[in-house]
């Protein structure tokens, strides 16, 4: 079973792009912290996520640096060559995104925390 379940903070802004006639996706970085002995402390691992079809609009719109996440997916490595140089690249595709603790507003405050609705259709 490829499961992934992480809960972080975006360490930026969501970058959407587009690809073939109707495709639509977004990456971001998620910070997350884990523990590693008492004298080290915690370290930060920074986690390359994608989103892809309608749900990467809702991140992109509702989903900034330095917001907490929640986010469900799998675990996956994309291989390649390029000039006779092998590359890989290993990332979490999610399926499901959620805010943690609300969302961050002007002045710290915190704002209600939007939903996503699987049935709202891509105005384009």
């Amino acid at each position: 079973m490829n499961l992934c379940i992480i809960k972080g903070r975006l360490g930026n802004d969501p970058v959407i792009r587009s690809f073939g006639e109707s495709g639509i996706s977004v990456e971001f970085n998620v910070a997350v912290d884990r523990f590693v002995s008492k004298e080290k402390g915690k370290v930060t691992d920074w986690i390359s996520i994608k989103v892809y079809g309608k749900r990467s609009v809702f991140v992109n719109d509702h989903f900034g640096k330095g917001d907490e996440i929640l986010v469900h997916g799998r675990f996956q490595t994309d291989n390649w060559e390029k000039d006779g140089v092998k590359h890989s690249r290993s990332f979490i595709v999610a399926d499901d995104v959620e805010f943690c603790g609300g969302k961050r507003g002007p002045a710290g405050t915190t704002m209600q925390t939007p939903h996503f609705d699987d049935s709202e259709e891509i105005p384009f």
